[in-house]
């Protein structure tokens, strides 16, 4: 007799997948009664089971086939497409490598196949980022890798990992110290003392248009005023720092006391006071004595001196000797000053 048994129907499920992955695919028996599996993964090769792993070396289109035969020797056929996606062809650049202290860095990158890819940041040790155009600060001293993984439009994952990447390099710390910061212009011989962390080239400008490029130089100011000193170190990975102080040289008032003069209206050392830088002075007294304590001459002008004559004698000459001065000033800051000393009036000798 002849019996008509049904066909068996065959069905199995199939992901697409990406080059490199393993595509597993399983077959459907809605009745249960196969019993042998034979697959054509489009690509040339024959897997037998209920159960099979498709594998790939090439991205592309391929038609996989399942025949599926019951115990009574009935076949079914089905047939169904599979994607093997690319990976992502991914291209990376930045703006910088290397920089000092806090380095701020743009990266971009491109998957060349799609443009429809999301893209995965991590610095190493900073943080992490999930745009195609990336900023990141780093902040830390050291060398540190860049990790980028991107996601096609597929799901198709591909990853890039750049060691010793970026590269941030620790910044010196300028600071010194002078000897001393204010003095005036008679003690104007500056020294400065470095105190910079991690230097190994220094810089100074000494506000005057002089410069030096020793560790700690010393400066001789000639002129009064407030000098802004700047000093900029630098290490050998070519990082900087800069800091700027103010020396200030104030102005005085000098004085010199000669200790003889000899009137004769020869137009040489005629006249007998002191010399000196007299500016902003607010109060000033010079005089003369004898030697018995007898004032001969005073004057309140810097600029007036005695000319050694004397109203008590008879041609109006005062004696040649041993003279004393007194002066008495108050300086262009306001200190009062009091000396007094001796000196010699010097005649020449008659002549025969």
């Amino acid at each position: 007799s002849i019996h008509n048994r049904p066909k068996p129907e065959i069905d199995f499920k199939l992901d697409d997948i990406c080059i490199g992955e393993v595509g597993e695919v399983s077959s459907i028996d809605t009745a249960n009664t196969i019993e042998y599996w034979y697959w054509y993964d489009g690509d040339g090769n024959l897997l037998q089971g209920d159960s099979v792993e498709l594998n790939y070396t090439d991205t592309g289109v391929y038609f996989v086939e399942l025949i599926a035969v019951d115990s009574f020797s009935c076949s079914d056929t089905a047939i169904k497409v599979l994607n093997v996606y690319p990976l992502p062809d991914i291209s990376m650049s930045k703006d910088t490598s290397w920089g000092c202290g806090e380095l701020c860095v743009s990266f971009s990158a491109l998957n060349n196949l799609d443009t429809n890819s999301r893209f995965y940041w991590t610095y190493e040790s900073h943080g992490s980022d999930s745009t195609s155009f990336s900023e990141y600060c780093f902040n830390q001293v050291g060398d540190w890798d860049v990790y980028l993984s991107v996601v096609s439009e597929h799901a198709c994952t591909n990853s890039l990992v750049m060691a010793d990447w970026i590269q941030v390099f620790p910044v010196p710390k300028a600071d010194f110290i002078a000897d001393p910061f204010q003095t005036d212009i008679v003690d104007a011989n500056i020294v400065f003392t470095d105190l910079s962390i991690g230097a190994s080239l220094w810089h100074w400008e000494f506000g005057d248009g002089f410069t030096d490029s020793l560790s700690s130089p010393s400066h001789l100011y000639t002129d009064t005023g407030t000098h802004k000193v700047q000093l900029i170190v630098n290490n050998s990975f070519s990082c900087g720092d800069t800091i700027v102080k103010d020396i200030i040289i104030r102005g005085r008032n000098v004085m010199y006391m000669p200790n003889a003069f000899t009137p004769g209206k020869d137009g040489v050392n005629d006249v007998f006071l002191p010399v000196g830088l007299w500016n902003d002075v607010s109060f000033y007294s010079f005089s003369i004595w004898n030697r018995w304590g007898k004032k001969l001459f005073e004057t309140q002008d810097p600029h007036i001196g005695w000319d050694g004559y004397c109203s008590n004698e008879k041609d109006g000459k005062c004696q040649q000797g041993g003279y004393l001065y007194k002066l008495s000033y108050s300086d262009m800051y306001g200190a009062f000053r009091d000396t007094m000393g001796t000196f010699l009036l010097i005649r020449d000798a008659p002549k025969p």
